[in-house]
């Protein structure tokens, strides 16, 4: 489980393969610039009471493909951005 105030930068890259559910819960993704979440090749991954949150350089909350399920509960999505970007394909989208 990963628990974080505030992550800011190019993006959160996730890629995990082998290993088991990636948990994102009461997080903040700030960001300016580009993709604020990429998801790639995952088992599984929740993203749970979250917020994202996009500036005028943003180009998307979250883009996933090439993966197993994709949980999203409870997150707020702020500014223009569209919330989800599927790209290859995911197995399950739970919202």
């Amino acid at each position: 489980t990963v628990h974080c105030d505030i992550a800011t930068g190019i993006n959160t890259y996730v890629k995990t393969i082998d290993q088991g559910e990636v948990i994102f819960e009461n997080c903040t993704f700030e960001n300016n610039f580009g993709i604020q979440m990429q998801l790639r090749e995952t088992k599984a991954v929740t993203i749970k009471n979250c917020t994202f949150k996009d500036g005028e350089n943003s180009t998307g909350h979250i883009v996933a493909g090439h993966m197993g399920v994709l949980t999203l509960e409870g997150n707020t999505f702020e500014g223009d951005c569209e919330a989800l970007q599927q790209k290859d394909g995911i197995e399950k989208v739970i919202r």
